[in-house]
């Protein structure tokens, strides 16, 4: 954040006050407005967490990450619904002051992760997920055939062609477990 508003005065010169904390204007520039202390707020919480946060780690399986998301976005639907069911009758429907109706805040997060929870796994089926981690599998064992083909070479056991098929249906049935989906039997 900048120590010194960023608004121009008349005379074209920088304002020489200092902005409201995290934001980018002082008070007499627009600073004290509610859409400017809504933003200063955010700066600061991300400021904060970003100084929690100091570094990432590269994402090495995005694949995976991106279904541990599913899944969390998926459980906090969940427990959103679980909430609800707990709400008594009289509390699912508020009245206002001017004697509207108004939805609950817990109905309202609920239809929010419904939405979201929705546009993510379409998204993801969009992605062929499942697909895509049997292209990787495969090539995966692929490379591992080509080094041990590489090593058999290395040791002049490429000639045994009982040891070439034994490693080669050894990587077969390592490949179909992996690709297998999980969850249950068929």
């Amino acid at each position: 954040m900048s120590a010194q508003c960023g608004a121009t005065t008349r005379s074209g010169g920088r304002c020489k006050r200092a902005p409201i904390l995290g934001a980018t204007r002082c008070r007499l520039h627009g600073g004290a407005s509610p859409q400017a202390r809504r933003a200063a707020q955010v700066r600061v919480v991300e400021a904060k967490a970003a100084r929690m946060v100091p570094s990432y780690e590269p994402m090495s399986d995005p694949v995976t990450a991106l279904l541990q998301l599913a899944a969390e976005v998926v459980g906090f639907k969940d427990w959103l619904g679980g909430r609800l069911a707990e709400l008594r009758d009289d509390q699912w429907v508020s009245q206002t002051r001017l004697g509207a109706e108004q939805i609950s805040a817990w109905t309202a997060a609920y239809e929010r992760a419904l939405d979201r929870t929705g546009r993510l796994l379409v998204d993801i089926g969009r992605l062929n997920l499942e697909e895509r981690q049997v292209q990787i599998s495969q090539r995966s064992a692929e490379m591992l055939a080509q080094a041990v083909m590489a090593a058999m070479a290395t040791c002049h056991l490429s000639d045994r062609l009982d040891l070439r098929a034994a490693i080669a249906d050894e990587l077969r049935q390592a490949a179909a477990l992996e690709s297998r989906p999980s969850g249950g039997s068929r």
